[in-house]
């Protein structure tokens, strides 16, 4: 049969935990999270950073090791009874740092408010199983935790056995004693050195690969030094490439599919300066490039519905035209004026952005200043009647090829 219900490590509490037994630093567990599934008992999943609905989030009350399993750890929070009105179906760990690192689900319980008539301390456990508990520890607020009735019975058990084990001893040599060590409690304190052990000064702890326990210690100018190249596989999130600039890590699934770094301003129209194109940049002559050496700027492209078929690609529109299976085709904006998109003052439709407009003079006309004059006696018609007349041919023209208004030249060309 099939388990119902389990608590899993999240993956960022895969790599603390791997972490943790490679270099020794101690996980600290500090919150329980309890929530209601929206509604149902969720699957535990373990990409989750949060509950699917969280309805309460405190410190542990307790952290303690499985008597029965050395690698369990058993965490514990007390709800009060002041706190409720929900359903408890999931669970999550959070460490010091604020992270979910695991996450469970429970049978349905619900927790009664005491203002409804019945309020119960509801104690809430989970069990996790980690690579070495010696590495986990807990991290506690007296001022605000409340203790389980077998918790207190316990400490105040102990407590009987210490006094009364000190009764027969001298008491007063043993607590001096004990003060004058410089390190009384060498299995609570761990030195620096313990902790992060190795380096150099002003050296940081990196990851060399997506092994769990694959660290070194680098110099800060070696983690952040730009490329000469694009690297393939990710480095970091932001990397800074010479004659490109920064660059990002992205994975975008779907039309235009693309795992790899990208410049953030790619698929940006540039107005070029220089003779030939800068290193983040291409003419938009409507050359042929291929789609292997500048694969973001393709898959942007198809992503943001600007790729065309080779049959549908005309100049003068940005569009880029997929070629065959090695090249595709640049835009062709030579000669063009870019214009903010709007609406059309001859159609009032929106424009839509990339697309082309022929140029046109707006309505206008022209006037003439033209007198007729009245006939005489001598012309054979009556004297002082205008008669009806024409003037045939045009205007003069004036003017060069295009309709343009001022401007400066600049190369057109594309963000790679």
């Amino acid at each position: 049969m099939a388990q119902t219900y389990y608590g899993i490590l999240t993956a960022v509490g895969e790599a603390k935990d791997a972490n943790a037994k490679a270099l020794g630093i101690p996980l600290v567990y500090a919150e329980m999270a309890v929530g209601d599934g929206n509604g149902v008992v969720p699957v535990p999943e373990r990409n989750r950073t949060s509950l699917v609905r969280q309805q309460r989030r405190a410190p542990l009350n307790s952290l303690s090791r499985d008597p029965l399993n050395p690698n369990q750890v058993i965490a514990e929070q007390v709800i009060p009874e002041t706190v409720g009105g929900w359903y408890i179906r999931e669970l999550g760990l959070y460490d010091a740092d604020g992270d979910l690192v695991a996450i469970a689900n429970c049978p349905e319980t619900y927790k009664p408010l005491l203002a409804e008539g019945s309020g119960r301390v509801q104690n809430v456990r989970m069990v996790i199983i980690v690579s070495s508990a010696d590495n986990v520890q807990l991290k506690v607020d007296p001022s605000i935790i409340l203790a389980t009735r077998d918790y207190a019975d316990k400490k105040a058990g102990d407590a009987v056995v210490t006094a009364n084990n000190y009764a027969s001893q001298k008491t007063a040599d043993a607590v001096a004693a004990h003060k004058a060590e410089l390190n009384p409690h060498a299995q609570y304190f761990k030195s620096r050195a313990d902790v992060l052990p190795g380096g150099l000064a002003k050296q940081v702890l990196r990851k060399k690969s997506d092994a769990a326990s694959d660290w070194e210690w680098a110099d800060m100018t070696d983690t952040i030094a730009p490329k000469t190249v694009i690297p393939t596989e990710k480095a970091q999130a932001v990397i800074y490439v010479n004659g490109i600039g920064l660059m990002e890590w992205v994975e975008v699934a779907g039309a235009g599919a693309f795992s790899g770094y990208r410049c953030p301003e790619v698929g940006r129209p540039e107005f070029g300066s220089t003779a030939t194109p800068r290193g983040y940049e291409l003419d938009m002559t409507g050359g042929l490039v291929p789609k292997a050496a500048y694969a973001s700027l393709w898959a942007w492209a198809q992503q943001n519905g600007y790729s065309v078929t080779a049959a549908a690609w005309t100049t003068k529109v940005f569009n880029f035209a997929d070629i065959d299976a090695t090249y595709f085709r640049l835009p062709d904006l030579r000669d063009m004026h870019l214009r903010f998109t709007g609406t059309n003052a001859d159609t009032a439709a929106a424009r839509t952005i990339g697309t082309y407009q022929v140029d046109a003079l707006k309505t206008h006309a022209h006037t003439t200043n033209i007198t007729p004059t009245a006939t005489t006696a001598s012309s054979g018609a009556t004297p002082g009647q205008v008669n009806a007349f024409s003037l045939p041919g045009t205007t003069g023209s004036t003017g060069g090829a295009e309709t343009r208004g001022p401007n400066t030249a600049f190369a057109p060309r594309v963000h790679i």
